[in-house]
């Protein structure tokens, strides 16, 4: 038998491939070269389809101190919100004090007693507020480009972070399920595709002098 490497060399004779120990294999036996590939193939496949990246910024660094009213202050198109209950509207949404990744389609794979819905929305944020609970922190996934409100949004997470020293704070956004548009697909003009064109958020109001945010991940979970 032979083995041919990533790089196209072919080995002119068989590898073998010891197990760490039996819990991987309960008899023990090693693992032939090519068992072992689509071992990790496997492996890399799930990882991927379980763990997707949907997008990352840097920054924006220092935040500019603000309250809930001075928010509202200088948007001539906004005005404050009349509900002081909306968990969504506690923050503008302004390019200032917010980002957007997008837009993409929810995957709806994930197996729960009310059968298949879309995935869970993983956002990471590092940051280093200057004194506790100085910091708050709002994520969400709405369908189409539109800020966030009660109306637009599939799902939110909120979060107050509590310590005041760096670290990375993680919001779990669990979306609810989104009517579908129906549009002609790239690859194949003449046919049409249903999409689902979401957006995931992220927005911030910062009370202290010397609050930070450093970099932003999301990813869709299973």
């Amino acid at each position: 038998m032979t083995a041919q490497g990533i790089l196209g060399e072919v080995l002119p004779q068989g590898r073998r491939l010891c197990t760490a120990s039996t819990d991987v294999w309960l008899n023990g036996d090693s693992v032939d070269a090519g068992t072992a590939m689509i071992l990790d193939s496997n492996l890399s496949q799930q990882s991927r389809e379980s763990l997707h990246h949907l997008g990352c910024a840097l920054g924006p660094g220092l935040l500019v101190s603000q309250s809930q009213t001075s928010e509202w202050q200088y948007l001539l198109d906004q005005a404050s919100p009349t509900n002081a209950s909306s968990q969504v509207e506690q923050v503008g949404w302004t390019q200032a004090r917010s980002m957007c990744f997008g837009p993409f389609d929810l995957v709806y794979d994930r197996r729960t007693t009310d059968g298949q819905t879309p995935r869970r929305v993983q956002v990471v944020v590092d940051c280093d507020p200057s004194t506790t609970s100085s910091l708050l922190l709002i994520a969400a996934v709405t369908q189409g480009p539109a800020i966030p409100t009660p109306t637009t949004v599939l799902g939110y997470s909120r979060l107050v972070v509590p310590s005041a020293a760096r670290g990375r704070q993680t919001l779990i956004v669990e979306s609810v399920s989104a009517l579908p548009t129906v549009r002609r697909a790239q690859q194949s003009p003449s046919e049409p595709t249903s999409y689902v064109d979401a957006y995931v958020w992220l927005a911030w109001r910062a009370t202290g002098d010397s609050d930070y945010i450093y970099a932003v991940d999301c990813w869709e979970v299973r």
